[in-house]
């Protein structure tokens, strides 16, 4: 896609052309192939922000799976054993015993993770 004025051309790659074979596909009615995945069907992987920065990779969830699964996933790989976490998600705190499907959690959803001190 090319536009100029006063005539310099500016381009925008980020838009796809016409003649995109997945435009092309839109327009027909036919459905893009799924990624490839070598997970089982129905399992996902999210990714988990913690607060410092770092960016953990939690697989082997499903949609039935709840906050708390994850929560406990999360402890695990930080090895932090009595720990609490809060897992927030499109700006609310997620309350544990839901499932991540009533959350709109999928495959490539992004949560926050923030752990706290176990008592003493």
């Amino acid at each position: 896609c090319q536009f100029s004025f006063l005539s310099v051309p500016l381009s925008f790659p980020h838009f796809p052309s016409p003649a995109s074979p997945l435009l092309a596909m839109a327009a027909s009615g036919v459905a893009p192939p799924p990624p490839p995945s070598n997970a089982s069907p129905g399992n996902f992987t999210v990714k988990v922000k913690m607060v410092d920065g770092r960016e953990l990779r939690i697989g082997n969830l499903t949609p039935a799976s709840t906050v708390q699964a994850l929560a406990d996933l999360v402890v695990d790989a930080e090895d932090r054993p009595g720990s609490g976490v809060r897992i927030i998600h499109a700006g609310q705190i997620l309350a544990h015993h839901l499932p991540l499907s009533s959350f709109n959690i999928g495959e490539g959803s992004a949560v926050h993770a923030v752990l706290s001190e176990p008592a003493p």
